[in-house]
């Protein structure tokens, strides 16, 4: 028996910590596998049915696209931290871009020439 969710981090939390405590393997798609999966298979509506048969087609016919979910929150937590540097970067390199567009307006007025 194998437990596979596609939101480990929230409305799948719960699912995986029932299978944690009863010892069954748990494990998730990964987002970029998810939507590879859900183009080879016919339907384009993104709809919770359509998602589980995708999950459970990938479960059964591409089990090396899943990621283990790891038997404890370690797995969960690296994911949290990797996620939260992702966002920071993101933010980051819009600060850095805003404030460059600033700096050549400052320094590059627009002309009025007609």
């Amino acid at each position: 028996m194998l437990l596979v969710v596609d939101q480990p981090n929230t409305i799948g939390s719960l699912p995986l910590a029932v299978a944690r405590s009863m010892a069954v393997p748990v494990a998730y798609p990964p987002g970029t596998a998810m939507r590879r999966t859900a183009q080879l298979l016919p339907g384009v509506a993104k709809t919770d049915r359509r998602d589980a048969y995708v999950i459970a087609w990938a479960a059964l016919k591409l089990p090396e696209s899943l990621r283990d979910a790891g038997p404890d929150d370690e797995t969960l937590a690296a994911l949290r931290i990797l996620a939260g540097h992702d966002e920071d970067l993101a933010h980051e390199s819009t600060r850095h871009i805003n404030r460059l567009r600033s700096m050549l307006l400052q320094t590059t007025p627009r002309s009025n020439a007609s």
